[in-house]
């Protein structure tokens, strides 16, 4: 079996290093020799889980590379692997002509993603996507058995659909407006105290008290962001309602980025967003959720939060009793 190119791992170093990239040395010069210390045990870590994942990964790109276009799926990897094999005479999956403009000489042949870069962001997908969608789908399970009046009201919305001859399904999860609330809600609420949102400001930006100018680098906490009692009434609050379609849009856009915002946001967005609520759906369609445990009837404090990089874990652990319905 072909081992894939050793490249990645660089790739992994630079993100983690942007990840840490408020550490400059001009301002925090005491913490340089500790980030590198870290990112070498980072790194050291990382290689053989990195590894088995290339092995994975690979093999399953090179061989659907040459898959005829009846064939190709319809899929993220598949994606990746047209953005890969991209010209301005090519097609997608879906059929559909790329970069084509008719009476025009087709130009050379232009990759828009390099075979690393696939394998960088299909390894992505994989790992973050394993551990959010466990802690964002547990978290909003956990939600809905403490405030058993909206469990109630997405069980309704499911016993409608159900009733009109509908089936729980990708699509019919976008159509419901209340469980859709309800994830969008789940999501302002677990915001780690240390997951942020970074912009480059591309020309001078003037914020009204301040002028921002070119060049700088905007961090944007999500945590305080999400929590700020300006933007949010009663923030500590778990309400839905907030996100009815007439409510969110007249309030600031800018005040809600669990994935970020603009044109470089969170890629898996729409992936976690549709298993998420799927997942919910399916099982508040079957089971009536409680909570187990007495002492998480209290709300839960800053001091109960443990803080993991980009997602908030309780730490006593999550405890939600499924009783057939």
């Amino acid at each position: 079996m072909r081992r894939a190119s050793t490249e990645p791992f660089s790739l992994f170093k630079k993100t983690f290093v942007l990840y840490f990239s408020f550490f400059r040395p001009d301002c925090f010069p005491e913490f340089t020799l500790f980030i590198q210390l870290v990112l070498r045990m980072i790194e050291s870590i990382q290689k053989p889980g990195v590894r088995k994942l290339q092995d994975v990964i690979a093999p399953t790109l090179y061989a659907r590379k040459g898959d005829p276009l009846e064939h190709k799926k319809r899929d993220l990897l598949q994606s990746l692997i047209d953005a890969m094999e991209s010209d301005c005479g090519g097609s997608n999956a879906a059929g559909d002509p790329i970069g084509t403009d008719e009476g025009k000489t087709t130009p050379p042949k232009q990759s828009f993603l390099s075979p690393v870069e696939v394998e960088s962001n299909a390894s992505l997908v994989l790992t973050a996507g394993t551990v959010n969608l466990s802690k964002y789908s547990s978290w909003l399970l956990y939600l809905l058995a403490r405030h058993q009046d909206v469990q109630e009201k997405v069980r309704e919305e499911i016993r409608t659909l159900l009733q009109n001859g509908g089936v729980l399904n990708y699509d019919a999860v976008r159509k419901m407006q209340y469980l859709e609330q309800v994830y969008l809600e789940s999501l302002r609420t677990q915001s780690s105290p240390s997951g942020f949102v970074t912009r480059l400001v591309e020309k001078e930006l003037d914020a009204g008290c301040v002028k921002i100018p070119e060049g700088v680098s905007i961090v944007i906490p999500t945590y305080l962001l999400h929590h700020d009692p300006e933007l949010w009434q009663d923030p500590r609050s778990f309400d839905p309602e907030r996100f009815r379609p007439e409510t969110f849009e007249s309030g600031d856009a800018g005040a809600y980025q669990p994935f970020g915002a603009g044109p470089r946001n969170c890629f898996a967005m729409a992936f976690s967003k549709k298993v998420i609520m799927l997942l919910a759906a399916k099982v508040v369609a079957k089971y009536r959720l409680v909570l187990s445990r007495a002492d998480q009837e209290a709300d839960l404090t800053d001091n109960d939060m443990e803080d993991l990089l980009v997602v908030g874990h309780v730490k006593r652990g999550l405890y939600v009793k499924f009783k057939k319905y």
